[in-house]
C-alpha cells in the first residue's frame, strides 16, 4: 500500500498527472471516497497526462470516455446516481481489461467489478484543501504501476 498527504488541490491534479505517466492500458482504477474528496480532480490530471483537456465529473451521464493522441482510451465513470449492488446495465465491463484505461467512482455501487489487475485508491478528506490520498493493488499490471509511483 501506498499513502500519499495532498495538501491541495493542484497536489491531487499533479498526483493523477504522475499516475498517468506510469500507468497502462487494461488496468481499472476503482476511486473511493466522500462528494467533493478529490476523485475527478485526480483523474483530470491523468488526463493532462494524456494530453486530454476537459475532464469533468461523469455525474449526470455516468460515463466519458476520452481518446489520447496516442490512442488510449480513458474510460471514466461516476456510478453515485445508481441503486447499490446495481447489475451492470452500463455496459461497463466491456471496458474492463481491453485496451482502455478505466476509472470509476463509487464502484461499490456494482455488485461486482471483475478484473485482472485492479488498482484502488482511497481519497479521505482531512481538512478542507488535505486530502489522505491511500493506493492499493492486485494483479502484476497494476503492482507494477504502484512500483513506479
Amino acid at each position: 500500500m501506498l499513502q500519499i498527504d495532498s495538501r491541495s488541490e493542484n497536489d491531487t491534479r499533479e498526483l493523477g498527472r504522475r499516475f498517468g505517466d506510469v500507468i497502462a492500458s487494461g488496468i481499472t482504477v476503482m476511486l473511493h471516497g466522500d462528494l467533493g474528496t478529490g476523485k475527478t480532480v485526480f483523474v483530470r490530471g491523468v488526463g493532462d497526462s494524456f494530453g486530454i483537456s476537459g475532464v469533468r465529473s461523469p455525474s449526470f451521464t455516468l460515463i466519458n470516455e476520452y481518446e489520447s493522441q496516442s490512442g488510449i482510451r480513458i474510460i471514466h465513470a461516476d456510478l453515485y446516481r445508481l441503486n447499490e449492488n446495481s447489475d451492470d446495465t452500463l455496459g461497463l465491463h466491456e471496458y474492463i481489461d481491453d485496451d482502455s484505461i478505466v476509472f470509476i467512482e463509487w464502484p461499490e455501487r456494482m455488485k461486482s467489478i471483475d478484473s485482472e489487475n485492479v488498482i484502488e485508491i482511497f481519497f479521505e478528506a482531512l481538512s478542507e484543501s488535505e486530502r489522505r490520498i491511500r493506493i492499493t493493488s492486485r494483479g502484476t499490471k497494476a503492482q507494477e504501476v504502484i512500483r513506479k509511483l
